[in-house]
């Protein structure tokens, strides 16, 4: 008997993003072709329109012309008897037709309106949609699928820069905060330490923080020299240990240890030797003492 291959019910984050945005991509780009198309149309149908106007007109000079001619003794009112029906069914089959296309135009303007409604939630949901698949929803921080999405084409961009920069970030001790004060206490940590990462380079569009999980987070430069987004980090992780998180009357101080490289500068071959290295870094300033950055291969600094 052949095997039967189940698919798993996992998907990947584009597989999961894509369908939505490709739905809003596509459904405010068709917009323009249908809008264009319908506008043709409702010219088409004034025009049609107009000429049933003048039609009907006309029409009803006949219908006059002939109203008069049954006054008249002989052939002429013959003609006008015999004739009167016909256009009196000919004027009645032109008002019809004219009541049909005036409703056609009117069901054509009331749905283009209905579409331009719905391209513009569309339009709005769009972002809510990327936000709610990228973000995280504890810290607003970007999330795990978000690195997995976007680490290749982030890689490949900043290469032709600075070379991609990766800081691989985690709490010192993290779990005694869930053991000592409960696990509200951590969360209220986890916000406010990723609310004071992005307030750090909230102005820089190079910059992007994910928390990866738990209380690990990635700091990545796609645009930065990688002096300079050393001295960053090494001054974030001297401000993190002057932090005082406070909750439920409750206050506690936090540190953090980072592990950072750059593409350029450490010749890796991708994002994904990129990311093993700052974590191999990362573990290096943890085995240090911790509350400090290592950053190449022989440099330890202390937070």
């Amino acid at each position: 008997m052949a095997k039967l291959t189940v698919r798993s019910m996992e998907y990947s984050p584009e597989e999961k993003v894509y369908p939505l945005n490709y739905t809003c991509q596509y459904v405010m780009n068709r917009k323009e072709e249908v809008v264009g198309k319908e506008c043709e149309s409702m010219e088409s149908l004034h025009d049609i329109n107009r000429n049933i106007a003048e039609a009907r007109k006309q029409v009803s000079l006949m219908a006059a012309y002939l109203a008069e001619l049954k006054g008249n003794k002989g052939v002429s009112e013959e003609v006008a008897e015999s004739l009167t029906p016909y256009v009196a069914s000919l004027l009645g089959e032109i008002s019809q037709t004219q009541r049909n296309i005036e409703s056609i135009m009117s069901v054509m303007t009331e749905k283009s309106l209905m579409f331009e409604d719905i391209t513009n939630m569309l339009g709005q949901m769009e972002p809510l949609i990327v936000r709610l698949m990228y973000q995280d929803n504890l810290t607003c921080a970007y999330n795990r699928y978000f690195y997995i999405t976007h680490e290749k084409r982030m890689y490949e961009s900043a290469q032709g820069k600075e070379g991609m920069s990766m800081a691989f970030v985690d709490i010192d001790d993290f779990k005694q905060f869930n053991t000592a004060y409960g696990h509200e206490f951590g969360d209220v940590v986890l916000q406010q330490f990723s609310t004071f990462l992005a307030s750090q380079f909230r102005k820089n569009e190079n910059l992007f923080l994910v928390r990866m999980g738990g209380d690990e987070f990635v700091i990545i430069g796609t645009n930065i020299v990688y002096p300079d987004f050393v001295k960053l980090i090494g001054r974030i992780c001297r401000e993190v240990s002057r932090l005082e998180i406070d909750y439920g009357g409750q206050t506690a101080g936090i540190s953090i240890s980072v592990g950072a490289a750059n593409a350029t500068a450490d010749h890796t071959s991708g994002a994904d030797a990129l990311y093993r290295l700052s974590d191999g870094r990362l573990y290096r300033a943890k085995d240090a003492g911790k509350n400090g950055v290592v950053w190449n291969d022989s440099d330890i600094d202390e937070g």
